[in-house]
């Protein structure tokens, strides 16, 4: 497993890091050229469910894709 923790904001007071741990994986979306998207659930929420997108890091510098990958997951933070 990788060390990339996301910071989300809950509301614009508080931030918190949020990273594998605070979900159960359900099952597989999606599979793409760096890796798999997945359907998770909250486990503080179960009823809140999200799609979270598991990379492979060592593919992507590989590949030379770092700053499309990074482009991306600043547009997904905006939506």
């Amino acid at each position: 497993m990788g060390s990339c923790n996301f910071k989300a904001s809950a509301d614009k007071d508080s931030i918190r890091d949020v990273n594998l741990h605070h979900f159960t994986k359900k099952y597989a979306i999606g599979r793409g050229g760096f890796g798999k998207v997945w359907r998770v659930a909250s486990k503080a929420l179960p009823s809140e469910e999200y799609a979270m997108k598991e990379m492979a890091k060592a593919r992507i510098i590989t590949k030379k894709s770092v700053p499309s990958v990074m482009s991306e997951l600043k547009l997904l933070a905006v939506i």
